[in-house]
């Protein structure tokens, strides 16, 4: 991300500068079940050291009213319009906090870019996986209705990213990829790379021995590029596993399991767990680690998680994406059936390799996927766009002596951290 370190009177610009931030987000930043709920929480956790933050989420309202009838429901699919559900309340909600005296806006989510209509101060949206380019991802493991419907939706994104990435300072999402791709889809966006982390304080190596034949996949098991990967791996590589092992047993670990997969228990050799209070003593007593991925995008924190406790992991090239991934170097990578069990079986006969594989694995965390540092790029860039935005203001306003500070925000709202003194 590009910005000045110097403001429009060439004075150096105080990196130091609290910032009031409205941050909008979908998911509740308690949730770290989901990728993005997590995400938020650690950057957020962050920020809330220098910074003010206000808190607005869309959950805690209720979305507009559903399409009835099946008539209704046939003409909304066909119909290319907003890719994502708007709700009314919110928006006034958005608008009501724009009155206070926010530095910026910081957006979580793609499908809340669409409240920003009325917002005049700089905007930075954490969209985490491009969309259109997430939702292709998607397509290989549909079919029929659910494969147009999905189709359907990634063309009703493109006008709708061009239209509101254009709005932001910046757009953050987890890979390089997938800043070409916003780039391709919008033609000209601040689009900045800005990968996921893990927390190498919660997750480390236990140093308990793993046990011979346990193989565990981790992930929020509503997901359904984590329910498609389930289902192959469940369909088309562990009977070819059990074949070599006849005792493999191997463990899926997730909160919210879809249907399909808690069926999967009734199989010989599988367990499904739903929820557990903590997800580290199934991963410490792993041999391998699988992330067998045929859908989706963006970077799987699974990997991270399990590099962080050193252990061997087996991956197609999507359970790998957008990580510093080297086949035979920190993980083993194989995109059909009979490789990935094959690499299976060989992490299993092979303990020095797997525990070899997971120590690079623990180097290339520690290098390149600490959230403080993920974190710190982020205050970058917004202390950086409010630097753009105050530049700006003053070489149109030259007699202008800063920022009027507007009125305060309801009485019911609360500030998430230490607030000021200012009004």
């Amino acid at each position: 991300m590009r910005g000045p370190e110097m403001n429009a009177g060439g004075a150096a610009r105080d990196l130091g500068q609290r910032l009031r931030l409205l941050v909008l987000s979908q998911p509740n930043v308690t949730d770290l079940c989901h990728g993005g709920g997590l995400r938020m929480h650690h950057l957020l956790r962050h920020l809330l050291q220098r910074h003010e933050v206000r808190l607005l989420c869309s959950e805690a309202f209720a979305p507009a009213p559903p399409v009835q009838g099946k008539l209704g429901r046939l003409l909304a699919m066909l119909r290319l319009g907003r890719p994502y559900c708007f709700q009314p309340d919110f928006q006034q909600a958005v608008d009501r906090q724009l009155a206070g005296p926010f530095d910026a806006v910081l957006v979580f989510g793609a499908e809340l870019l669409q409240y920003l209509q009325n917002v005049e101060i700089p905007v930075v949206a954490d969209l985490v996986d491009e969309p259109v380019l997430a939702t292709l991802r998607e397509l290989p493991a549909l079919h029929g209705i659910d494969y147009l419907r999905m189709l359907k939706h990634a063309l009703s994104l493109v006008p709708y990213e061009r239209r509101w990435c254009r709005r932001t300072a910046a757009c953050l999402l987890v890979s390089e990829r997938d800043v070409r791709a916003l780039e391709r889809v919008t033609g000209s966006v601040g689009a900045v790379a800005l990968p996921n982390g893990v927390d190498t304080g919660y997750f480390h190596p236990q140093g308990k021995p793993a046990v011979g034949e346990d193989l565990v996949f981790s992930g929020n098991m509503s997901f359904p590029p984590n329910v498609a990967g389930c289902l192959y791996f469940a369909r088309e590589v562990f009977p070819l596993i059990q074949q070599e092992h006849p005792a493999a047993r191997w463990t899926i670990v997730g909160a919210d399991p879809h249907p399909s997969v808690r069926a999967l228990s009734t199989q010989p050799g599988i367990t499904v767990t739903g929820r557990v209070p903590d997800i580290r003593p199934f991963l410490g007593r792993a041999a391998v680690v699988i992330s067998p991925m045929i859908s989706g995008g963006g970077i799987k924190n699974k990997v991270l998680e399990a590099w962080a406790m050193k252990k061997g992991i087996v991956a197609t090239s999507l359970g790998c994406a957008g990580v510093e991934a080297r086949h035979e170097g920190n993980l083993l990578v194989a995109n059909d059936a009979a490789g990935f069990a094959a690499q299976t079986v060989r992490l299993l006969r092979d303990q020095p390799l797997a525990r070899a594989l997971g120590d690079a694995g623990y180097r290339t965390v520690a290098a390149h996927y600490a959230w403080p540092d993920k974190a710190a790029k982020l205050e970058a860039i917004l202390l950086s766009t409010v630097a753009q935005a105050e530049g700006a203001r003053q070489a149109a306003s030259p007699n202008s002596m800063g920022k009027q500070e507007p009125g305060g925000t309801p009485a019911s709202d609360a500030w998430i951290g230490r607030a000021s003194a200012r009004p």
